[in-house]
């Protein structure tokens, strides 16, 4: 088991100057609030479509979700049968691992004259997603995909608050045949966030939780994936409620730091980097704005190799009312608050994707402006120097150990971040260039179904479990390298192998 402790550091301070214009190119799309974005390639045609749910007006009365279509970075609002939703979230992965990305979305669909919770798996089929029935519980609240006993399918992970139980956090087990429930136990929370990422690069998926639990304790548990279950690590990260969460190896050290926002017991919001120092997490104790009912995102907007981010959300419980977006801009780990303006919401989602395929980073967001104002805002990135697209990783090899097959590879390089900060995906199939055992949500080519960081680290391994494969069966497999930008590398040359 990896140690972990926590430890307050010195405070880091800098100060830089900056350059960039992230420009508002919002016109053709509608305003939401108290709901969620997501930059997803639906249509797998190269181009990030955008999604957005929330209540258009002010009561909150009217609520929708808006899929709208990528054309050469034009967003066109298109029909969908996609439920409106507020105060949950969208999670998009590849369910029935077919190549294209499916949603599951939850929240309250109505306010009033009573409240609706729901919770609906929408597959997609070439671009047309439809409704698939399961025994997922209706919620409010977060949800994350993560594949937690390496069988190469999506499992899920919920955890908020129903109209019968105020308190739930679930996985839910993908059989290839639907969702059944696991029998994991887990601390039951609302009103707080999920993590899904291997903290201490053994192939394993870990999970953190926040929230407030039925005794109204402020928590933060990390779940250290064993490969036989989860052991629950507490006191380590700030217990905090209307958190958020997110992780990016900050210090290019080949590790997953962690960003958490969110409000401590005493009523004081805060922000908190965790550098994550081979499996040991550290509190660096940066001067940041705390926040709460917000979001935080790890992206290199700026194309100097480390990771920047961006925090929205309100920072005070009490009187003065006051909410900020803001970017912070990393030099050398420093993380210093940039002068680039956005607009300041509350109950915000945002979410980084170069959706203009220019390479470099741009944003949206959503969320609710200090007169209740619904918000929706894309800011096109402009005066960035251009990201180079990581290389493939090279020698491929694959090996039994114990239970699982290993899949291994040597580093991808990357001109301007550190090598050893790579994430990395990887595909297998039972045809070439096939993903029916595991999808790495990325075109045949490698381009991104989704801006986000690899599920391997530096540790440069996958771990799937050898029964998931037939006998005297072949398969073929191959990975690709991801960068600090999201730019994905094309993938490696393919491999077979025989079982």
């Amino acid at each position: 088991m990896s140690k972990i402790i926590s430890i307050i550091t010195i405070v880091l301070l800098s100060s830089i100057c900056f350059g960039i214009t992230l420009t508002n190119t919002s016109s053709n799309i509608e305003n939401y609030k108290k709901g969620c974005v997501s930059w997803v390639d639906f249509d797998n045609d190269g181009f990030i479509d955008l999604c957005v749910s929330g209540a258009r007006n002010q009561e909150s009365t009217t609520i929708e979700t808006g899929l709208y279509q990528n054309s050469n970075a034009e967003l066109t609002s298109i029909v969908s049968n996609i439920s409106g939703s507020i105060l949950g979230k969208h999670t998009w992965f590849d369910y029935d691992n077919d190549g294209d990305l499916d949603l599951f979305i939850n929240g309250l669909s109505q306010i009033d004259p009573t409240d609706v919770y729901i919770s609906q798996l929408y597959i997609n089929e070439k671009g047309s997603i439809n409704v698939l029935d399961t025994p997922i519980i209706d919620f409010v609240g977060e949800s994350h995909f993560i594949d937690y006993d390496n069988d190469g399918d999506s499992d899920l992970l919920v955890m908020g608050y129903t109209n019968d139980e105020y308190y739930n956090t679930v996985l839910y087990e993908n059989t290839d045949n639907g969702f059944i429930q696991s029998s994991i136990d887990f601390e039951q929370l609302q009103t707080g966030s999920i993590l899904v990422f291997d903290y201490n690069n053994d192939s394993l998926i870990d999970i953190v939780v926040t929230g407030l639990d039925s005794s109204t304790n402020f928590r933060a548990i990390i779940y250290e994936n064993t490969g036989n279950g989860f052991n629950p690590i507490d006191n380590v990260l700030n217990g905090v409620r209307y958190s958020s969460l997110c992780h990016g190896d900050f210090n290019n050290d080949g590790y997953q730091d962690i960003l958490l926002t969110g409000l401590k017991p005493d009523a004081q919001s805060i922000s908190t980097v965790y550098m994550n120092l081979t499996g040991t997490f550290v509190d660096l104790s940066m001067d940041l704005p705390g926040a709460f009912f917000g979001d935080c995102e790890w992206g290199d907007f700026d194309n100097d190799s480390d990771l920047d981010c961006a925090i929205s959300g309100d920072q005070y419980w009490n009187s003065p009312y006051e909410t900020f977006t803001s970017l912070f801009s990393n030099d050398s780990s420093l993380l210093d608050e940039t002068t680039i303006s956005l607009y300041q919401l509350s109950n915000c989602s945002l979410e980084w994707c170069d959706y203009d395929n220019d390479s470099d980073l741009d944003i949206v967001l959503t969320g609710t402006s200090s007169n209740n104002i619904p918000i929706t805002r894309v800011y096109r990135n402009e005066d960035t120097p251009t990201n180079n697209v990581p290389t493939p990783p090279t020698n491929l090899s694959i090996s039994e150990e114990g239970e699982y097959f290993k899949f291994e590879w040597d580093m991808g390089t990357d001109i301007e971040q550190p090598d050893i900060s790579l994430t990395y995906e990887v595909r297998i199939g039972s045809t070439p260039g096939g993903c029916d055992i595991v999808s790495p949500m990325a075109l045949p080519d490698g381009r991104a179904l989704r801006p986000v960081f690899g599920r391997i680290n530096s540790n440069c391994f996958y771990l799937i479990k050898s029964s998931v494969f037939d006998e005297n069966e072949t398969y073929y497999w191959s990975c690709q390298s991801i960068d600090n930008s999201f730019a994905r590398s094309t993938f490696a040359e393919e491999q077979s192998f025989t079982y």
